[in-house]
């Protein structure tokens, strides 16, 4: 028996039902840690913040898999982070 064929291990969450739609969403991910590690204002990492949490609702809501919105989760937690240090008057 195979580890995928085990009967109480579910891995359909991780592959993209929509592979198509997949491949937007991650390089949309890519772009927006590129982003994130450019932009230096609060307000663009504010706003770069808010897009990727709507990018990465927009990929939930139509079903594509979590192994293609990871690089979306990388890019929301490059930008929070970079944001909390900024607040905290650390220098970037």
């Amino acid at each position: 028996m195979r580890y995928r064929d085990a009967a109480h291990v579910d891995v359909l969450g991780f592959y993209a039902r929509r592979p198509q739609l997949g491949k937007f969403y991650r390089l949309l991910g890519y772009a927006g840690i590129a982003a994130g590690v450019v932009a230096c204002d609060p307000l663009r990492l504010t706003v770069l913040l808010a897009a990727l949490v709507l990018g990465w609702l927009a990929a939930w809501y139509q079903i594509v898999g979590t192994l293609w919105r990871s690089s979306l989760v990388a890019a929301i937690a490059l930008v929070a982070i970079k944001l909390s240090l900024l607040r905290c008057g650390a220098g970037l």
